[in-house]
């Protein structure tokens, strides 16, 4: 009850907390069990260690009553196929059971989804839900953000709290000390300000073990350096240390063997370090569920108990002891489980496996379509592979007891049809991929499927202008067949770089390196496959370098684009003006698959899996590592000497990635604009146009797309309005808003720089904003009285919505002419249209990164809030592209939704180092997944870990520069002065003999 008095002592009641309740359903579960399966196998330490599992075959020491198990025998690496032993009804099921997961968090969190939390900690609920055939369908979760000493602290305090209040009465010395550490760790929360506070995390936590008696419930923390716990009711629950001694951490790191950088602190050495709540076996307590266990029928709907209160790890049924029946023996109905116990039936033993028993042949065949997996699932899922699945399959059936017939034989009348998930992966034995900057690749990143047909109309308005090479032709072959020693360059395959708008004395100016990179940097050792390799491009500047101890080399990630754009940096930018204040050497390093850095020979899904965060990482850390500079005698490889990493936007993040994944080769980076949190959607990024425009643009935008949609609403003035912004011919509303959402990409271009920067936002805007001009257009009519302009019979719009569609003709539909038509040019639902797979596509490169590791959809903002974009943009439209333009190859099947989890898992808001810089801008609109966010924590700006918001600055300011310094911005002079600052304070600092120094 509401009123109800909160006691330390007595259960509290859930509808006291003050916790927001975020309810994740068995379909969202499914689709993260989808997502999760998507991963790469290789590195991945679950898999490794599922495969040991199966070396180890536990059931050969097991019996059909009591030890936990876990089987993997047969067919591909789904939970379909891996079967745990429950531990409170004794039946052996397989993993793909789903759940309901309840999190819990503060109210700050209410607008972020809680799926990359279970995400997070996925293969240990699977397992936990496995082990737990009741009770498990639902799972509870509390999101805090406890470090990991003050977890180890709140943990020991249930502990301590459910041992010893769960009978009732505790005594005064126990009733002190709980006073006493109540109040401790509430005054050591509330000084660091954390959030829930401890009262709340100490109410829920017990009124949800008190009223919904789980078998388990995990306390979350998303703190980077600290872990998340698992309090487990009963030791009953808890996994066995023979079969998870070697359960991995859950680190990021695939090499990582430190238990010290668990995610989740799963018990590998059961109950004795697990943090169990009571420990006392038999006690009926009330917190938790009853520890009562059970032998039943392995037929998952039948209620038949052989036994109860059977010890875990009891002595095993004597194979054949099958005696009695059914009939006349005595059963009862447990007041927990509800199961019916036979007192004088042992069971039918399963005489193949010997691990399981039934109460009649009957309940054996229903299970066998499921149970049959343990021995025989490749036969089943070849033939759903190979169109089999309704055909009759002939497979044996299990005996029972003694009575074994080796010659039996059951036709299936109704072969099971395998899951989705089972037919899908037969092509996943490996996986997969990771990019953000202006031009063509920002709207790519920014409009959905709309960006795809922008990009073709500037690439045929370019070719015809003659200003780049025409399109490549076919590629036959897949990849590039050679192995090391023979690899293809980009000048082999006679393609240029797209540099038009690029100053090309710059590229006179700094010639173009080659260095070798592995193609897959994560292939093991005794692989059979080829060992491909290809040649990475770079740039290097030594005009600054002065040879000495302590000089850096400053290298700056060229990202999602041609390296070639990125060389005005290295010559006036960024580079440069550290490379002058500390005598470094400046580098510029292409991004794999991007400019001339191409190790394929064409697109295809297949030919982009190795387009990933993690082989792009190993790049920078192998080029680090072994890279000899031409012209420079010294030695400036790392760890030997300072290496500053920087990037900006989607190479800002990879600047903290790397700062953070090879501490021992960057001794500091700056993430400039850094995108460290993937998010599936994206609507914030309009926000903050919205919110930083001139408000009399925000206003006119707001109000414009507001009655464009309620015009699409109604049947007789869709046509006409389509027909205003001269796109009448395009058929789907979707494709229309999408279109109009386009001026909106200029904001990211704006730039202190006019020489860099673009005015197109600001033109659309003066556009919006004219007032209509009488005589201008004969075809409308203007009404005095209204306000409107008339435009055909049915449609009458303000001037703003006029003045809108004039822009979008204008800019965009005069590009469509000749034979092509507004269906042609601005339609996506054309599958065909995002399946070529030549080189000059792309477009296909940052969007295949989208789609598999970094989101960003951009799509319509929550209901009710205030909005410049259609409410038609949905996440179903903006993530269309990605199954039309990457269907599944013989390699890679490109998920359902992007695995943001594995960027997230590096650090996400709360990445931090010593000498990892974070600056961003303002009014930037990729500030909401920075760490500048308004969902991240607030931090203190430090030498050692600088932390700087650029005031009204939009994307990556920091990067530009002037050759003479006095004509940048004052804003922009004092950031520079700050950046150079720090990083020589860095530099002083920096001793060879210490060079892993983190």
């Amino acid at each position: 009850m509401p009123g109800r008095h909160y006691s330390k002592f007595t259960p509290p009641s859930l509808s006291m907390s003050e916790l927001v309740c975020q309810k994740l359903d068995n379909d969202a579960t499914d689709m993260l069990i989808d997502k999760w399966l998507e991963r790469p196998h290789r590195p991945d330490s679950y898999y490794d260690w599922f495969q040991r599992v199966r070396e180890r075959k536990h059931a050969a020491n097991a019996n059909a009553r009591r030890e936990q198990i876990l089987l993997w025998n047969k067919g591909v690496f789904v939970p379909e196929n891996i079967f745990t032993r429950t531990v409170d009804t004794g039946r052996l099921i397989p993993l793909d059971r789903t759940w309901v997961t309840h999190v819990y968090h503060h109210r700050s969190m209410k607008r972020l989804t809680m799926m990359p939390v279970i995400f997070s900690m996925l293969p240990e609920l699977m397992l936990l839900r496995g082990m737990h055939d009741r009770g498990c369908d639902d799972i509870y979760v509390i999101v805090t953000d406890l470090k990991r000493h003050e977890m180890d602290q709140v943990s020991e305090y249930f502990q301590y709290v459910c041992q010893h209040t769960s009978s009732g009465d505790c005594k005064p010395s126990v009733e002190r000390k709980i006073n006493h550490d109540y109040i401790q760790l509430n005054n050591t929360l509330d000084r660091n300000r954390r959030t829930p506070c401890f009262p709340q995390i100490d109410l829920t936590l017990r009124a949800i073990l008190y009223e919904k008696r789980p078998p388990f419930i995990v306390l979350f923390s998303h703190q980077t350096m600290s872990y998340s716990q698992i309090l487990f009711a009963n030791p009953h629950f808890v996994p066995a240390q023979e079969v998870y001694y070697d359960f991995p951490s859950g680190c990021p790191n695939p090499g990582c063997t430190d238990n010290c950088c668990e995610l989740i602190r799963f018990p590998k050495q059961g109950a004795d370090t697990a943090a169990v709540l009571c420990t006392k076996k038999k006690v009926r307590y009330r917190y938790g569920r009853r520890a009562r266990p059970k032998e039943m029928c392995n037929w998952i709907d039948c209620d038949v108990c052989f036994s109860d209160e059977a010890p875990v790890g009891g002595a095993a049924a004597v194979e054949g002891s099958s005696e009695g029946s059914s009939d006349g023996s005595e059963a009862s109905v447990d007041d927990h489980g509800g199961a019916r116990t036979h007192a004088n039936f042992a069971g039918l033993i399963c005489s193949r496996c010997k691990l399981v028993k039934y109460c009649s042949p009957e309940h054996q065949r229903l299970d066998w379509e499921e149970h049959r997996r343990i021995f025989d699932t490749s036969t089943l899922f070849m033939a759903s592979i190979y169109g089999l699945a309704d055909s009759t399959v002939v497979l044996p059936l299990c005996s029972y007891g003694h009575v074994t017939d080796a010659n039996s034989e059951v036709r299936a009348a109704e072969p099971r049809q395998f899951p989705r998930r089972l037919r899908v992966l037969v092509a996943l034995l490996s996986l997969y991929s990771v990019s953000a900057i202006c031009s063509g690749i920002d709207q790519i990143r920014l409009l959905g499927p709309q960006a795809v047909n922008l990009w073709r109309l500037e690439a045929a308005r370019k070719t015809a202008a003659g200003s780049v090479p025409s399109a490549l032709g076919s590629q036959e072959a897949l990849l590039v067949e050679q192995p090391s020693g023979g690899d293809y360059s980009w000048d082999e395959l006679n393609v240029d770089d797209d540099t038009d708008d690029v100053d090309r004395g710059l590229e006179y100016k700094y010639p173009e390196q080659w260095f070798t990179q592995p193609l897959d940097h994560f292939l093991s050792e005794n692989a059979s496959e080829p060992r491909h390799t290809f040649r990475q491009r770079y740039w290097i500047s030594t005009r600054n370098y002065r040879p000495g101890p302590r000089a850096p080399v400053i290298v700056l990630d060229g990202g999602e684009t041609s390296g070639v754009d990125r060389l005005p940096f290295l010559d006036t930018g960024i580079v440069d003006i550290l490379t002058r204040a500390t005598g470094g050497v400046g580098v510029i390093l292409e991004h794999r698959y991007y400019g001339s850095s191409v190790p394929v020979q064409n697109f295809t899904t297949d030919s982009l899996r190795w387009l990933n965060n993690a082989q792009a990482a190993a790049d920078s850390a192998n080029f680090m590592a072994k890279v000899q500079f031409p012209g420079i005698q010294e030695d400036l490889t790392a760890p030997g000497h300072p290496w500053i990493y920087y990037g900006g936007s989607y190479a800002g993040a990879r600047a903290a990635h790397m700062r953070v994944l090879y501490p021992e080769l960057v001794y500091g980076a700056i993430a400039s604009s850094g995108v460290i949190h993937a998010s599936i959607e994206n609507w914030e990024y309009m926000e903050i146009i919205r919110r930083a425009a001139d408000p009399t643009c925000s206003r006119n935008l707001q109000h414009s797309i507001e009655l464009i949609d309620a015009l699409l609403d109604i049947s007789i003035t869709r046509k006409p309005l389509k027909a205003l912004f001269g796109l009448a011919g395009l058929e789907h509303d979707e494709d229309f808003v999408s279109l109009l959402e386009s001026p909106l990409g200029a904001w990211q271009a704006k730039v202190w720089d006019p020489e860099v920067g673009s005015t197109r936002f600001d033109e659309f805007c003066d556009a919006l904003n004219q007032p209509f001009e009488h005589g201008g257009d004969a075809e409308v009519a203007f009404d005095d009285d209204t306000g409107l302009l008339k435009v055909d019979e049915n449609l009458s719009v303000p001037v703003s919505v006029y003045n809108y569609a004039k822009w979008i003709r204008k800019n965009y539909v005069s590009q469509c002419s000749g034979e092509w038509i507004s269906r042609q040019c601005f339609g996506t639902f054309d599958d065909a249209k995002f399946q070529e797979t030549t080189l000059d596509q792309t477009w296909r490169l940052w969007l295949f990164q989208v789609c598999t590791e970094w989101g960003y959809f951009s799509t319509a903002p929550p209901a009710d809030h205030p909005r410049i974009v259609s409410r038609r943009l949905t996440l179903e439209y903006e993530s269309k592209t990605c199954k039309q333009a990457f269907p599944p190859g013989e390699h890679v099947v490109v998920p359902h939704l992007p695995n943001v989890t594995v960027v997230n898992a590096l650090g996400d808001y709360d990445i931090e180092a010593d000498r990892l810089a974070i600056i961003d801008g303002e009014v930037d609109p990729w500030r909401p997944v920075t760490p500048h966010s308004e969902y991240a924590r607030d931090r203190e700006d430090t030498l050692l870990r600088p932390f700087k918001l650029i005031p009204n600055a939009v994307h990556h300011y920091d990067e530009y520069g002037r050759r003479n310094s006095s004509e940048e911005p004052p804003e922009i002079q004092k950031i520079h002065k700050e950046m150079i600052n720090f990083v020589v304070s860095w530099l002083w600092s920096w001793k060879p003999s210490n060079v892993s120094s983190t």
